[in-house]
């Protein structure tokens, strides 16, 4: 992909950085050991950003724990390989830091992102292709692809998302965890109808005066939607309107606008989930790739999912072999669909220690 489709928007994000002391990334014993400074006396600037793509139905907030434990797991053993450095020479402290920018994006449609008719993987693709763009990654990692990496790490409809943009574009990623998804077409087999009625029956209670967030989330039982993780997941997204400005209002007999809405653009999910849900086959892959061949992304890629999920199981892993054939699976019991939020710290372990892997090879 090489030029960003004038449909591709903006997206909002939240970014958090990290510096270490590089070469913490390797053991600091072998090091010292071999008396072989040579990794540390590398000057250049090095950086690496590590992109966070939620699913359907999510946001720009949902790694924030698994977050905020990977960054405490790189401070941490980052300072401890300080202390033993500062012992042997504390002047390799001075010039040998690494920032890493974590990045966790809202994607179109949802959070604080833009909305668009316009719902499709290959749009989350334009989008995310303009979000390295507009904040200058794209241009770091053309000019000294060595000197920054790139990691996508993307949950259910972002992992998708992220499958795609790497294998359009092999030479931009230099790491990809998808979270408990493949790259099958879930059509079918799973969709999301009863969540998407609960929230559009729920809508048409935003206009009443009587209107509250308890009401809203007995229209969501009453609609079909029973499961209360559901639901909250869900409510998440409900936005409470400026209540003195509707006081105002009512008081000029005017009673059209909402307390409530939704920062989904539920209607444009609803139409296109099965694009969402979906995924290019083999033959359509070979038709958009450059040299008509089956595309693939041969550097490390990691799967992580929940035991209890029907995301991730066997018969979804014969594209897995065919498209990234450089893989590993790792499946956490006890969980399910949202693995890194029941188990954040085993999920913030295992990025680590990938992480750490592809930023330093």
């Amino acid at each position: 992909m090489n030029r960003i489709k004038k449909s591709a928007v903006p997206l909002h994000f939240i970014k958090e950085t990290v510096s270490i002391n590089r070469t913490s990334l390797i053991e600091p014993s072998n090091v010292i050991k071999k008396n072989d400074f040579r990794y540390l006396q590398k000057n250049n600037k090095i950086s690496t950003s590590i992109i966070f793509l939620h699913g359907l139905f999510g946001s720009s907030d949902n790694f924030k724990l698994s977050n905020k434990l990977l960054i405490k797991k790189f401070e941490f053993v980052s300072k401890q390989f300080d202390q033993i450095l500062s012992e042997h020479d504390p002047n390799f402290l001075k010039t040998n830091n690494i920032d890493i920018d974590l990045y966790n994006l809202d994607i179109r449609n949802h959070g604080l992102s833009p909305h668009s008719s316009e719902m499709s993987l290959n749009d989350i693709e334009d989008d995310l292709h303009l979000f390295l763009k507009d904040n200058k990654i794209l241009e770091k990692k053309l000019k000294d692809p060595e000197l920054h990496k790139i990691i996508l790490v993307g949950h259910s409809m972002g992992g998708k998302s992220a499958m795609m943009f790497a294998l359009n574009n092999p030479h931009l990623v230099d790491g990809l965890v998808p979270i408990d998804v493949s790259p099958s077409n879930y059509v079918g087999i799973h969709n999301h109808n009863t969540k998407f009625e609960a929230m559009l029956n729920a809508s048409k209670l935003f206009k009443n005066p009587n209107t509250t967030k308890i009401l809203i989330e007995k229209e969501m039982i009453d609609s079909g939607l029973e499961n209360k993780g559901e639901r909250l997941y869900l409510l998440n997204n409900l936005k409470e309107i400026n209540k003195n400005k509707n006081n105002n209002n009512n008081n000029n007999n005017n009673n059209e606008n909402p307390l409530f809405s939704w920062k989904l653009n539920v209607e444009t999910l609803y139409e296109n989930q099965d694009k969402l849900l979906g995924f290019p086959n083999n033959e359509e892959l070979i038709q958009t790739s450059t040299n008509n061949k089956l595309p693939q992304f041969n550097k490390k890629t990691f799967f992580v999912g929940g035991a209890d999920s029907h995301y991730l199981q066997l018969a979804h892993r014969e594209n897995i072999h065919k498209l990234f054939p450089n893989h590993e699976i790792q499946l956490f019991q006890n969980s399910d669909h949202f693995v890194y939020a029941q188990k954040p710290r085993d999920f913030a372990d295992v990025l680590y220690n990938y992480s750490k892997n592809i930023i330093k090879s």
